[in-house]
């Protein structure tokens, strides 16, 4: 399948986020071509497609948006061009208007804040850590 479980022993199948943060791990480890990458970018693909300019809510979603964005942009523009238009306008329309910032998963506006400006700053390149 590709996805990636929560713990062996805790039930339940394949989390979203969860993969997401595993294969943006696999890309900076430099596992770029084996086979485990290569079925988590496709769980991963399906996971956050987005459809009709939005997403399915799979649960922690700036967590899964966060490392999600970060894989597809390793992954290449392939997988980015069709993510990241429908990724920015989601982050860009849950801003909050009184302040600018982001609640992110009801965690709070600091961490909300970070994750929507780290993963919108992606193609722009200004974080030398994600510069290809």
């Amino acid at each position: 399948e590709g996805g990636i479980v929560y713990s062996l022993g805790s039930g339940g199948g394949s989390r979203p986020a969860i993969s997401a943060g595993a294969l943006a791990a696999m890309y900076n480890a430099g596992e770029y071509n084996s086979e485990m990458s290569e079925k988590c970018l496709e769980y991963v693909g399906k996971q956050y497609k987005p459809n009709n300019g939005s997403f399915v809510n799979t649960g922690h979603d700036f967590y899964g948006h966060f490392y999600a964005s970060q894989a597809f942009y390793q992954a290449g523009d392939e997988h980015f061009d069709e993510y990241f238009p429908a990724a920015r306008d989601m982050f860009l329309k849950s801003q909050k208007k009184e302040d600018g910032a982001w609640d992110g998963d009801g965690i709070g506006p600091i961490y909300g804040t970070a994750v929507a400006c780290i993963t919108l700053q992606l193609p722009y390149k200004f974080l030398p850590i994600y510069q290809r």
